[in-house]
């Protein structure tokens, strides 16, 4: 709990930076879209190739993005919203040495909706029980820092969704690594049920995190 409210806290301080930050012109950075995360350009492959997945799953994923992808369109990508995130930020990329918290591993790092950055927060244990409790606590922690509206807090649930699959697609694109491998067939049935949660607005209780 208090390690995903401090992930909270310093991906706000983050975003603070990012967003007075004056670019390079000769800065560029891949854009994380809804496209480049889970559709045709998709940079960890598609989705629909990935090991297990049958025909009716897939269906259901397809309902799922073509939900989340109306969300985020109605969500927009206004400059208070869309930026330079860490894209990758999990308690896994903090090095915490006494009271010094570094955090590494900027390879994803890019151009997409900040609120991303908290749907990175809970890549591969989206589906647990605790996932409401973790949300609620990054979201705690970044909101001593930054403050968030209604529509921040309404977009994250498609924004876990499509997380969910684009690390679905990492899975079929990355077989022989040891954490995709180690998987199984089990990631695709909890992805299954992860969509038809959020296809029914149940994925988060919405209330108990805002």
């Amino acid at each position: 709990m208090q390690g995903f409210r401090k992930l909270g806290e310093m991906t706000a301080g983050l975003h603070i930076h990012a967003r007075q930050w004056q670019r390079p012109h000769w800065f560029e950075r891949r854009v994380w879209s809804h496209d480049t995360m889970v559709g045709s350009h998709a940079a960890w492959g598609n989705w629909q190739k990935a090991p297990y997945l049958d025909k009716p799953g897939a269906v259901i994923i397809g309902k799922a993005l073509d939900k989340v992808r109306m969300e985020l369109d109605e969500y927009g990508n206004a400059a208070d919203l869309f930026g330079l995130i860490h894209a990758d930020l999990r308690l896994t990329n903090l090095l915490v040495e006494e009271e010094i918290t570094r955090i590494i591993d900027f390879d994803d790092c890019g151009f997409s909706w900040f609120m991303h950055d908290l749907a990175a927060a809970v890549s591969f244990i989206e589906h647990s029980p605790r996932l409401n409790e973790w949300v609620g606590s990054w979201i705690n922690g970044y909101s001593t820092v930054l403050p968030l509206s209604a529509a921040d807090h309404a977009v994250i649930p498609a924004l876990i969704t499509q997380r969910r699959v684009q690390l679905l697609a990492w899975t079929g694109t990355h077989q022989g690594a040891p954490q995709a491998d180690g998987i199984g067939n089990i990631w695709v049935v909890q992805t299954i049920e992860l969509c038809e949660k959020y296809l029914a607005n149940a994925l988060l209780d919405c209330k108990s995190i805002s």
